[in-house]
């Protein structure tokens, strides 16, 4: 049972085992806007008195009081703030609390080993990085995987009813900041920490995320009780790689042609940014401009949005969808424009914290908010799109700066937002620069989330670090969200690797190729033929040997795995940083859950099947040499392999009460003590046979 202790200060422990200890709370009265991220004017605030569930503490003057408050469940805890702060009387002192760090306690961890860091490495995405204690925190830290006598550990921040929360280093120590990005001087009941401990590191994230939602009392859902949009589950581009800031409808006709050339079966496709209205825009102005209309840039679109959707679907069937950020444009909405002019009423200036200048953008005022997106996206769906893919969420707090609290604004963007999604597309919709915990938190029932940042064709280290965050945000993030990890090309240095991990991801798959360039063979093992994708169960994740472990550094190849039914796919890669050969062990034992038993091991790039008991050894020589495994414990004295043709080959067969049904043509695979009817051998108690898209088969 978790509790508060009272020794030299504050603790908090775990029955006997201290989990946090010097707690130490302090306020920020300083209010200067030009540096209000730096927390130059803190005051640490003495323990007046104390019991198990509840510290109060106040400075010594009587201007602020600050009352920490522990509710705990099983293995988790939540730590709540009520705190209020007055200048009265003191003409000499800050008259309100920091926007940008208002309060927040420093403490000590009970920590061992390495601790897995995942941090906001800017305004929209989550990066991970491994430490070796606190000192070593990386600045705006969202969540922290760590070890210690309970087991596997985990502290996630928040964004409760006004107030977010962040982890930041302080020497030797941690301190945990809460900010409004506003000017408020109380809270009440305001969540601001969570935490729990497991045996697994693996149920960690959904275990304390479900206790947040609950004590928050969000409307948010974990992602196994969310709908994956049906759209997701097939093959799709996007505009942005191949054409950028170039995108026409003539070009958009050409690559869905080039598709249908090829025999790629792509059955979405996102016009991406540039292919609405802005005015006097190249690539190198693009992000301080502003959106003119939600119709189609004129000159490249001359049919208008409607009429490039129309014949996408009707010569190529494919599904259509529009990409926008939250803002409008990435600088707002043109104040000269039509949009301005029409939607005059559902807009607002703010003033940008990053750059303090003035941008149009829609209202964060809720009822606003919901007129406005419903009708933006009522125009996209009487154009024909399907789905939205909603960019720029992470720069909530940077655009309601100064006039709405950080949990209002990014409440009232999220459920418009969702809200029309789900009016107008069955909840068919791509978060996008969303991973500040303020999006995570406060979205509704939504799935799919963007856990990267931005795909870089022809760049063999960006490919490393894609990797490590992807797999963490699963990790961490993938509680709620199922993870996009961004477009790829089929036919850069990468293409294979990118092709194994967007199958292995667990969300959606899709390409990016410049015109005539896209592979068929290279893209075709992550589909079947009608183009529905081969999704794994849940997100991608590193194996447990490699979450605390820096594989940068260490000379140990980086796993990561996903379930498929009762058996595994796991792909191994070197990413040392100066790319010398690592090393790793395979355990299939580990990965199945299992105690003991036999395995069928597929090695897909060798096509080699055989039987195993026990780990093995694996070795990397550099970048460009990897393994993907596919691992399926004998049940019965049979093990399915699936079609060989395919990275998730046991995806690729389903189950009835008839027999075994495949569902492409190919080659089907299965390991087999007792000769299979119809089967040829290949030795070693491998069975073979080529079979049709439909086929049954009585195995």
């Amino acid at each position: 049972m978790y509790h508060f202790q009272i020794n030299s200060g504050l603790d908090l422990y775990n029955d006997s085992t201290p989990v946090m200890t010097n707690i130490s709370p302090w306020f920020n009265p300083v209010l200067k806007l030009k540096y209000a991220h730096l927390c130059d004017g803190i005051f640490h605030i003495a323990l007046k008195n104390g019991n198990k569930k509840s510290a109060i503490f106040e400075s010594e003057d009587g201007q602020c009081t600050i009352e920490l408050t522990l509710k705990e469940a099983k293995n988790n805890f939540a730590i709540f703030a009520s705190m209020s702060y007055s200048a009265d009387g003191y003409p000499l002192k800050p008259t309100h609390l920091s926007p940008m760090c208002g309060f927040g306690f420093d403490f000590d961890l009970n920590s061992q080993g390495n601790m897995a860091d995942m941090f906001m490495g800017c305004t929209f995405w989550q990066r991970p990085k491994i430490i070796e204690s606190l000192s070593e925190l990386k600045p705006r830290t969202q969540a922290l995987f760590y070890e210690n006598e309970l087991g596997q550990n985990l502290l996630f921040t928040t964004c409760h009813n006004a107030f977010k929360t962040e982890i930041f280093p302080n020497e030797s120590r941690a301190s945990l900041k809460a900010h409004s990005n506003c000017i408020l001087d109380k809270c009440k009941d305001e969540c601001i920490l969570i935490g729990g401990h497991s045996d697994s590191v693996y149920s960690l994230s959904e275990q304390v995320c479900a206790y947040g939602l609950k004590v928050m009392k969000k409307k948010g859902k974990l992602r196994k009780d969310k709908e994956y949009p049906e759209v997701f589950e097939y093959l799709g581009w996007c505009s942005w790689d191949a054409f950028h800031m170039d995108v026409t409808e003539d070009l958009m006709l050409k690559k869905a042609s080039e598709f249908k050339q090829k025999d790629i079966p792509v059955k979405w496709a996102i016009f991406d940014d540039m292919w609405a209205e802005v005015k006097n825009n190249n690539l190198d102005t693009f992000h301080q401009r502003e959106l003119y209309s939600w119709e189609a840039d004129p000159q490249r679109f001359p049919g208008g949005l409607k009429r490039a959707i129309e014949k996408l679907k009707e010569e190529y069937q494919l599904k259509i969808g529009i990409w926008h950020p939250i803002n409008g444009y990435w600088h707002g909405i043109d104040p000269g424009g039509e949009l301005a002019k029409n939607e005059k009423e559902l807009l607002e200036y703010t003033v940008a914290r990053d750059s303090y200048e003035p941008r149009l953008a829609p209202s964060f005022d809720k009822r606003k908010s919901d007129i406005y997106f419903t009708k933006q996206y009522r125009f996209y769906k009487n154009c024909g799109a399907d789905f939205i893919k909603a960019d720029n969420q992470g720069n909530t707090e940077n655009l309601s700066y100064l006039k709405y609290d950080i949990s209002t604004a990014t409440k009232s963007l999220h459920s418009a937002v969702e809200g029309a999604t789900k009016k107008f597309f069955d909840k068919a919709l791509i978060n996008c620069m969303g991973m500040p915990i303020e999006n995570y938190w406060n979205r509704g029932d939504t799935n799919v989330n963007r856990f990267s940042g931005d795909f870089q064709p022809e760049n063999r280290q960006w490919f490393a670090n894609h990797l490590l965050q992807c797999s963490f945000n699963s990790l961490c993030q993938g509680a709620l969200y199922t993870g996009d990890w961004d477009m790829w090309w089929s036919d850069d240095g990468q293409a294979k690797k990118n092709s194994v991990i967007r199958s292995l991801s667990g969300g959606p798959i899709y390409l990016s190729d410049e015109l005539g360039r896209s592979i068929r063979d290279v893209i075709m093992p992550t589909v079947l033929s009608d183009g529905r994708i081969l999704r794994a169960d849940d997100p991608a994740v590193p194996t447990a040997d490699c979450i605390y472990t820096d594989c940068t550094k260490e000379k140990k190849a980086f796993k990561i795995f996903n379930k498929i039914g009762e058996g595994v796919a796991l792909a191994a890669f070197n990413i040392h940083e100066n790319e010398e050969e690592v090393t790793a062990t395979v355990d299939p034992l580990e990965l199945c859950g299992m105690k003991k038993g036999e395995f069928a091991l597929y090695d897909w790039f060798a096509d080699t099947l055989t039987v195993i008991e026990e780990g093995f050894e694996i070795k990397l020589k550099n970048y460009d040499d990897f393994k993907l495994y596919i691992i399926i414990p004998i049940i019965h004295g049979k093990a399915v392999i699936g079609l060989k043709e395919k990275y998730l080959s046991p995806a690729t067969v389903r189950n009835t009460k008839e027999g075994t049904v495949c569902l492409d043509d190919g080659t089907l695979c299965v390991i087999s003590k007792k000769p299979i009817e119809g089967f040829a051998p290949m030795g070693m108690g491998i069975y073979q046979k080529k079979v049709t898209k439909g086929e049954l088969i009585n195995l």
